[in-house]
């Protein structure tokens, strides 16, 4: 159970998308484990970056829930934008809590980045494992991210936020949120 101020985020010890032992030691995802090998279209539409390649490294800094600076163990830097969410903007409910929880599960530890294309930022999309955990899909799962579904039709993601729309966690506690993206356009326009 990890405490953030008055909120409190339950943290489940079963995989969501399993890895087995041997590739726990290296954050990496397993083969076969149901996990996305990066073959499907990213949120850009393109093909993954690197093939079916991932790299190992450490966050470096949250910006917000979905995007961080990562630097790989080869020393390179990239700004990673994890796809197929998007957790509350500043000014939103949660947004803190999205960004906070992002950091522990990362601080310290080395993850898994495997990319999937660019957005039209030039960030690198990516999906983002820390041992047995999807991060892209635990952020769902724990209500402090929305499945971005005009970019991502991964099915996976969709079925998490349902789950946690019916089980009323993290934005979902207040009925009907207001997506980031919405948020982001009605606060474009002042």
């Amino acid at each position: 159970m990890l405490r953030f101020g008055r909120i409190t985020v339950l943290v489940m010890s079963t995989a969501l998308i399993g890895c087995d032992q041997t590739s726990q030691q290296t954050n990496r995802p397993a083969q076969g484990s149901g996990y996305s090998s990066g073959q499907e279209q990213s949120q850009s539409g393109s093909q993954p970056t690197n093939g079916n390649a991932g790299m190992a490294g450490v966050m470096q800094r949250a910006m917000d829930g979905d995007s961080f600076l990562f630097r790989s163990d080869v020393g390179e830097d990239y700004e990673i934008r994890m796809e197929g969410i998007d957790c509350p903007e500043k000014g939103q409910p949660m947004a803190d809590v999205a960004k906070r929880w992002l950091e522990t599960v990362t601080r310290g530890r080395t993850i898994w980045m495997i990319p999937t294309g660019k957005d039209r930022y030039g960030r690198t999309l990516a999906n983002v494992h820390n041992g047995d955990i999807w991060i892209n899909g635990e952020s769902i799962r724990l209500g402090l991210a929305w499945h971005y579904a005009s970019f991502n039709r991964d099915g996976r993601l969709a079925r998490l936020q349902m789950d946690a729309q019916a089980a009323r966690v993290g934005v979902w506690q207040s009925g009907s949120p207001m997506p980031p993206w919405e948020f982001r356009k009605l606060n474009s326009r002042r």
